[in-house]
């Protein structure tokens, strides 16, 4: 079994809450705005971290419900998609290291960049699926 540090696998479990919502994020950039899965990097952050100015930065709405959802003890998520080219153009005013995505291990899967408490982030390859494709 493989190990890893507590941030990546807070990470990783992260994800694995939520995969069902990334994938479709994933799905909906290839298939219905037409980006290239090699492009597409869907991102899951946690909001209330030291990543709080880079999510607002690419989704200002990322914040609306954060403050009832931090009220009720839990700490706020939001999920988004940008591509490669765009997420560069971010990255250059934050102090924050991201790096860039690995290339994909397999043909169609999309890069995800979990980005949680601590300035952790972690990438990791997703395959993109519809709602209807994860009923069947």
């Amino acid at each position: 079994m493989r190990t890893y540090s507590k941030a990546t696998q807070a990470a990783l479990d992260l994800a694995k809450r939520n995969l069902a919502d990334l994938q479709k994020a994933a799905w909906i950039s290839i298939n219905q705005f037409g980006y290239p899965a090699q492009e597409v990097i869907v991102i899951c952050a946690e909001l209330s971290t030291e990543w709080s100015k880079l999510i607002l930065e690419l989704n200002p709405s990322a914040d609306k419900a954060a403050a009832e959802i931090i009220a009720q003890g839990m700490t706020p998520i939001t999920i988004m998609c940008t591509t490669i080219n765009d997420l560069s153009d971010y990255l250059v005013d934050t102090p924050l290291d991201v790096g860039f995505p690995p290339p994909p291990a397999e043909q169609g899967r999309a890069h995800l960049l979990m980005l949680t408490a601590g300035g952790h982030c972690t990438w990791i390859h997703i395959l993109p699926r519809s709602y209807q494709s994860q009923l069947s």
